[in-house]
């Protein structure tokens, strides 16, 4: 008989599959209600909802980021993008759990940036459908339990919101691919991609930040 050691990892893997059996659990009841398909947009997205909304106005460029009130996995509040903490905020955007393993592919070049500038500091925005109260505390504590580490809850804002709106204020067509956003505090967007890590994608950001970190230098020798 197989006896297991009471490690972070056993415990991660039960919480993983309690996280699960909850999902299905949770789906079922917000069968009966209209936060069943917003639900099912971010859980499966490739469920054939028409949940577009049509905008009026034609779409044009935009450069900053919207003004947004979301709270942390921590539970503390932020307005958004005044309360970004860093001059220069790389923020990640994602529409549904399979977004994850994109981000993953751009966080080491993230956590090394961050730690050899104390001017960038990156986020991640789980950005989803303005469901109801209990649906949005039932997934952030899904998300909490299966987030051990305290820094990665803190810097894991959950945005609940009109996802149309605020995708068009961004100057971004859909949700098939997470979004990566250089943001400065007053909201002006720098430098914006998507989808997953690659060589050319992490050396353009880099170049954008080392442009702004020589300007940076520039101006406090003069």
């Amino acid at each position: 008989m197989k006896i297991f050691k009471n490690t972070e990892q056993e415990r991660s893997s039960i919480n993983k599959v309690w996280i699960l059996s909850s999902i299905f659990v949770l789906i079922f009841l917000l069968s009966f209600s209209g936060t069943f398909k917003g639900m099912m947009l971010y859980l499966s997205p490739n469920l054939n909802y028409s949940m577009a909304l049509q905008t009026k106005n034609e779409k044009e460029s935009k450069s900053w980021f919207p003004a947004v009130s979301a709270s942390n996995l921590e539970g503390q509040k932020f307005n958004l993008p005044g309360d970004f903490s860093a001059s220069y905020n790389v923020v990640v955007l994602a529409y549904t759990r399979e977004h994850q393993s994109d981000i993953n592919t751009w966080l080491p070049l993230l956590k090394q940036t961050e730690t050899a500038n104390p001017e960038v500091r990156y986020y991640e925005l789980p950005t989803l459908p303005n469901w109801n109260a209990a649906a949005r505390a039932q997934l952030d504590r899904w998300m909490i339990e299966g987030i051990p580490n305290k820094s990665t809850r803190e810097r894991t804002i959950t945005l609940y919101l009109d996802v149309e709106a605020f995708n068009d204020a961004l100057n971004i067509d859909n949700r098939d691919e997470m979004q990566i956003l250089l943001v400065t505090k007053e909201g002006k967007i720098l430098w914006q991609e998507k989808g997953s890590f690659s060589t050319a994608k992490g050396e353009a950001l880099l170049d954008v930040l080392g442009e702004l970190m020589e300007k940076s230098l520039n101006s406090k020798s003069k």
